[in-house]
């Protein structure tokens, strides 16, 4: 640990402190701390190492699996440039990532690292869905993957918001528009609103 110019914590935070005391005792002052330990702030990292220690925190979320993550990060006061450019490389090889405030950090826990298990969720019901109609579970799930990641990117490159792509998809009188009314009576957009709410209520408890 003492060769190395960065050290990467990546353990559940709950054994953070007892790695910290093991950490202390080699950091020095070319060290670079990236941390994706869940809940731990940049101030908690601080008092428990070198005050003007060099720390990104970091959050991947699953989809790192397939390179697909969506990463964000946040840094302290004594991070420089050459460190990020060492984080951004390093997390690009497994998707996209991008600098927020440590303020918007429990926001992002939420909206990129829970949400991809809300999507599985969506993924599974429209499956699920299709089956009770009569289409087998396996091509009824690539439908509905393929459907939501072709969603995603028409989001991404078509600088159109999404309720204008909802309005171009339901035509008066259609079936589309039968769904949507139907989400919006079940209060769909409201549970999502309740869902990120519970992830970040729950991540203040780990801090």
């Amino acid at each position: 640990m003492k060769n190395t110019d960065v050290i990467i914590l990546a353990v559940q935070p709950q054994m953070l402190a007892e790695v910290l005391l093991e950490v202390k005792i080699y950091i020095h002052e070319k060290h670079l701390i990236i941390s994706v330990a869940v809940g731990k702030s940049i101030d908690y990292l601080q008092q428990n190492l070198q005050s003007d220690t060099p720390i990104i925190r970091v959050m991947p979320n699953i989809n790192a699996i397939v390179a697909a993550s969506t990463t964000c990060f946040s840094i302290s006061p004594t991070v420089k440039e050459q460190h990020k450019t060492i984080v951004a490389t390093l997390f690009e090889t497994i998707g996209s990532i991008i600098e927020l405030p440590e303020n918007l950090f429990t926001i992002f826990s939420a909206i990129g690292g829970a949400s991809p298990a809300f999507t599985y969720l969506y993924i599974d019901s429209l499956a699920r869905a299709a089956v009770r109609e009569g289409i087998d579970k396996k091509m009824a799930l690539e439908i509905a993957a393929s459907s939501v990641l072709s969603s995603a990117k028409m989001i991404l490159e078509s600088n159109e918001h999404p309720w204008e792509l909802v309005d171009q998809v339901c035509s008066p009188g259609g079936t589309t528009i039968q769904g949507v009314t139907s989400l919006q009576n079940d209060h769909f957009a409201s549970t999502i609103y309740d869902a990120v709410s519970a992830v970040i209520a729950q991540n203040g408890t780990l801090s």
